[in-house]
């Protein structure tokens, strides 16, 4: 996941069409509980979905909700988070080469 303008509009794409709204409604500004309805443990499963879309994995601090409502109240949020999940698994990759 690179942070072109192209996956920014990617995830805003696949967040509307998870949470059942027109892709116009979603902004990289908008709040998952105040603008898209969902409560902490509906982030964890959008979380999930959009890990198996984009093939990464994220902390599994992203898996639990007490710990989704502090850290991803944002669509950009979960930018950020699907962008440092991709880094650390490049670097998992680039580590088991090193070791190889």
């Amino acid at each position: 996941m690179d942070g072109s303008r192209e996956a920014k509009e990617d995830i805003i794409h696949a967040v509307a069409r998870l949470v059942g709204l027109p892709c116009g409604q979603v902004t990289r500004s908008s709040s998952l509980q105040g603008d898209l309805g969902l409560d902490a443990f509906d982030a964890v499963e959008l979380i999930d979905e959009l890990e198996q879309l984009y093939d990464t994995e994220l902390p599994e601090a992203l898996h639990q909700p007490e710990r989704v409502r502090r850290s991803v109240q944002t669509v950009e949020d979960i930018e950020r988070a699907l962008a440092r999940g991709e880094e650390m698994r490049i670097n998992e990759a680039n580590a088991r080469e090193v070791s190889t």
